[in-house]
């Protein structure tokens, strides 16, 4: 699936582009009434699929806090992991400084 990745996200800086293409293994996701209040409350929708669905989500104010709707691990492989996995990883390593 597509998925439109905004600028200036935890997501955008991992990836370094603004399309890219997840795995989708889910019947899950993010009920559309409640996006706006959710948004409100601080949640960012910093990825949304071509039909406009949420399928990442981050919290700004976190050091590392990204979900998905896919599962990361589908597209990631021994000497090339996931974007997202190295910059949780990344993350982790500057909090333990």
């Amino acid at each position: 699936m597509k998925i439109k990745v905004s600028h200036g996200s935890v997501a955008f800086a991992a990836y370094r582009k603004a399309n890219v293409q997840e795995a989708f293994a889910c019947n899950y996701e993010l009920n559309p009434d409640y996006r706006k209040p959710l948004e409100k409350a601080g949640l960012r929708v910093s990825g949304v699929s071509d039909d406009g669905a949420a399928r990442i989500v981050e919290l700004p104010d976190h050091r590392f806090f990204v979900g998905t709707g896919f599962l990361p691990q589908y597209t990631s492989e021994a000497g090339k992991p996931h974007p997202l996995f190295v910059a949780f990883l990344e993350a982790a390593r500057k909090a333990t400084r």
